[in-house]
This record gives structure tokens, sequence and C-alpha cells, in this order.
């Protein structure tokens, strides 16, 4: 039977924490269409299309987070729904015309943990199979000093499979051998993922 469970798992060390330090966007239509690689044993993606850019969003300490919560559908299907949201720092110009165009795509996000989180050295890479899309978004300037003042965004979509585990890197995201023709932009700073 193709649907036999195949292994059980232990309790695991409590030596993880939670946090996003960067979600990298690309086009979903660039992402899938042009090739798209899986380890056969591991499903985890091993190689992106060739000559393609991502875009990175850093993200401030506890200012973004993802869930991938599925539901069972009454025809029998099981739908995964996930959902990133995200801020980023400060209004100007460039950032609500990048907005504007994110408004308009769909998209693939690699979610990168924080560094010594427990996940170092892993990405995970959410909305392959159908795209994501902003759902919810837009500027905020708060009233007091100290308040939130920028963009607000949240990424969701419906898929048909959970997100996959991205290959590990090694020094930086995106730096193994087969991701070597994936222009990053802005690129990754090596010091702050000693």
């Amino acid at each position: 039977m193709s649907c036999a469970l195949t292994q059980g798992f232990s309790r695991d060390c409590k030596d993880h924490l939670a946090g996003i330090s960067d979600i990298v966007i690309g086009a979903w239509s660039t992402v899938v269409a042009n090739g798209l690689a899986y380890d056969s044993l591991t499903g985890e993606v091993e190689d992106l299309p060739s000559t393609i850019t991502l875009y990175r969003y850093e993200i401030d300490d506890l200012a973004g987070n993802w869930e991938d919560a599925g539901t069972a559908e009454e025809n029998g299907q099981f739908v995964f729904n996930p959902e990133i949201t995200f801020r980023l720092r400060n209004i100007d110009a460039s950032m609500r015309k990048e907005f504007n165009l994110l408004i308009k795509n769909r998209v693939v996000a690699f979610i990168v943990p924080h560094r010594g989180s427990g996940f170092d050295k892993k990405l995970y890479c959410v909305g392959l199979d159908r795209g994501l899309q902003v759902t919810t978004g837009g500027f905020s300037h708060g009233a007091a000093p100290g308040d939130f003042t920028g963009l607000n965004v949240t990424l969701s979509g419906q898929q048909w499979s959970p997100a996959r585990l991205v290959e590990a890197y090694t020094s930086v995201p995106f730096d193994n051998t087969a991701f070597n023709s994936v222009a990053i932009s802005p690129a990754f700073v090596a010091a702050a993922y000693l």
C-alpha cells in the first residue's frame, strides 16, 4: 500500500528556538516552471533553476512567523494552508513600489530560521504547489514614538503538500554547489552566519 506508515519518532531535545531571520522570495512561475530538482530519498529541494534572482527580505527579531497548518476537506483531501507574516521597517517610495509588485504576483518563499536556533543551515520552501499571494498587508505609522512604522505583509495560499526542506547550506543560505547560479538580492553577508 503506497500510504502505509514507515516510521515513528522519539521525543527530540529541547534545543530548538523559533524565529525567522530572512524571507527570500521569487516569482512562482520562474522558480517552478524553469526546473526544480528534489532529492529522491529525502524529498528536499536540491536544485533550483539556473540564472534566477531571488529577493531577500531581512526580518527584525520577533517580527515574522510561518505556519503550515492543514485541514481535511469533506471530499477526502487534505489541504495545507501556509501563512507567512512579517514586517519591514520604514516607509519609502522604493518599498511602496515593490509592495505593489508583490501584491500582483504569485510567489514562492524560502524561510531562513534564526542562526543558532537549532535549525542551523536549514531552509524551508513554502508555496511550491500553487504559489503564495499577499492576502493582507499595508503600511502603518504608529502613534507613540516607540510604535512600529513600516510595512506589514501576510502571504498565504493553498497547497496539496507541506512545505519542503531545502538541502542544507554551508556558510550562507543558497551557497550549495547546485545553487551557485542563483542570485540573491541583497546578498547574504557571510559574517552574520558564523
